[in-house]
């Protein structure tokens, strides 16, 4: 058997209530026997990105101000393997995150909450959630209405957070079932409406296909 770990990496100009708000997604699977801790990036990473997969690839791409990318990027640290490198990552980055779609590598024009790969790890973008959090945001636009400020800016954090370990741990695809927070969304606003204002969580089902891919992390056949 072997603990199954997750670290969350993140450059010095993420503020300390962002991580507060990520490691609150990240303890979500604690039920499931995950254990996790974060580590901030800086001149020296070497402790930070001790036992990562992927370490380095992941303090590039949350480091990069101009983020384009797709789920490959987290790609299998064959190497890592070897060296015994399996704390899997979840990286959040400050910049503005867009995804590669399609064999022609087209660019998907809104920007994008979070990316994952299962097994490998994940990254979030703090860009939409600092937006909302911002006073000066556009209040013509709904979310931004009606009392919306930071409270929920950080809540989205944690279950974006929580949504892409999801898929790092075994759901594939989306969930159809109302309430669950492993369900399909279209953009940021719909994120908030259907996942932060009502709280959600993963439902039964979601939550068993979650389990099962832990439990045959800590104990492969």
């Amino acid at each position: 058997m072997k603990d199954v770990r997750i670290r969350l990496l993140y450059p010095s100009s993420v503020k300390p209530e962002e991580v507060r708000a990520a490691v609150r997604g990240m303890e979500r699977f604690r039920a499931y026997g995950v254990l996790h801790d974060s580590a901030g990036l800086g001149v020296n990473d070497k402790e930070a990105l001790r036992g990562v997969s992927n370490g380095k690839a992941m303090k590039r791409l949350v480091t990069s101000p101009e983020l384009v990318m797709s789920p490959i990027d987290l790609h299998v640290d064959v190497v890592g393997i070897i060296f015994n490198r399996n704390i899997i990552p979840v990286g959040l980055t400050p910049f503005r995150m867009k995804e590669i779609v399609g064999d022609e590598f087209s660019v998907k024009k809104e920007p994008r909450l979070g990316l994952s790969r299962e097994g490998i790890g994940a990254i979030v973008s703090l860009h939409k959630p600092r937006e909302m959090g911002d006073a000066s945001v556009d209040e013509s636009v709904p979310i931004f209405r009606n009392g919306m400020d930071g409270g929920i800016a950080l809540k989205s954090i944690e279950l974006a957070v929580a949504h892409e370990l999801g898929h790092v741990f075994g759901k594939t695809g989306h969930c159809e079932k109302d309430g669950c927070l492993m369900q399909a969304n279209r953009d940021f606003a719909d994120f908030i409406d259907r996942f932060v204002i009502p709280g959600v969580n993963f439902c039964r089902d979601c939550s068993s296909k979650i389990s099962c891919a832990v439990n045959r992390m800590i104990a492969p056949l």
